[in-house]
């Protein structure tokens, strides 16, 4: 498809040159999406997520008719769960690791006292 045809058909939102300009850092050659913030791509997605986030529970909590403190609560409670979540995780990992090196010492050890 030409890009004349995809204007055309979808009013210019397919052509790359109606675009925002998109910016290359010379340092990094990392691509930044809002050119007057200095954001990377990335960053910038970060950023959109949360903000979407923020709106759609800004809306479900008007449509529910949930109070503020309600909300805050539930967020400080999730945001405690996947700190738990995550703490356990980085620990069984710790474990598992102090165990396999443990493991290679034993057994580097009855390797060297075996006579041969």
């Amino acid at each position: 498809m030409s890009a004349r045809t995809a204007n055309q058909r979808f009013g210019g939102a397919a052509s790359s040159r109606n675009a925002g300009q998109v910016i290359q850092t010379k340092a990094t050659n990392q691509i930044l999406i809002f050119s007057l913030l200095k954001i990377r791509k990335k960053t910038a997605a970060t950023l959109s997520g949360v903000a979407i986030a923020l709106a759609t529970l800004w809306g479900l909590a008007m449509w529910q008719d949930i109070s503020p403190e309600e909300l805050v609560s539930i967020l400080l409670s999730i945001l405690l769960m996947l700190a738990l979540i995550i703490s356990s995780a980085v620990i069984l990992i710790a474990l598992f690791k102090l165990g396999i090196y443990l493991l290679h010492k034993v057994i580097s050890r009855s390797d060297e006292k075996k006579p041969e």
